[in-house]
């Protein structure tokens, strides 16, 4: 049986724009890295954030001469917390409580659950982990 060369495609994500005075500058970032530490509790997927300028609000020409790319890294754990059902992080009060009409449970646990019991499609899985990210700056 002759190899066959599956294609390859990174997983993109486009993220808010850099805003500097007036200056905007349309971002990118493609997960480079991910590691499932199960004994560490953690899921880390490592974003490579690229600038681009900005062409009548469409992304235009990529600016890596001028801005470097750099890494975002993304982790799961348990410490955050998230919905039980779809994976969204969920924020504590100013008291440190979590909202009474949602169920929720560790970051880590809900991917290593996900994995158990859903089958799914890793690419969509990651990308939504990513746009999760609410500060993509350095």
């Amino acid at each position: 049986m002759p190899y066959v060369q599956l294609p390859k495609q990174q997983i993109r994500i486009t993220i808010p724009d850099l805003t500097i005075g007036d200056t905007v500058i349309k971002r990118e970032a493609y997960a480079s890295r991910m590691e499932y530490d199960i004994d560490g509790e953690r899921v880390l997927v490592n974003w490579i954030v690229q600038h681009y300028a900005n062409n009548s609000g469409l992304k235009g020409d990529y600016l890596g001469n001028y801005i470097p790319d750099y890494v975002r890294p993304n982790i799961a754990t348990n410490q955050t917390m998230c919905d039980v059902t779809t994976g969204v992080p969920i924020e504590p009060d100013a008291e440190g409580n979590y909202p009474d009409n949602v169920n929720y449970t560790g970051q880590f646990d809900f991917f290593l659950n996900m994995g158990e019991t859903t089958p799914i499609l890793v690419n969509s899985v990651i990308k939504q982990f990513g746009l999760a990210i609410v500060n993509w700056n350095k």
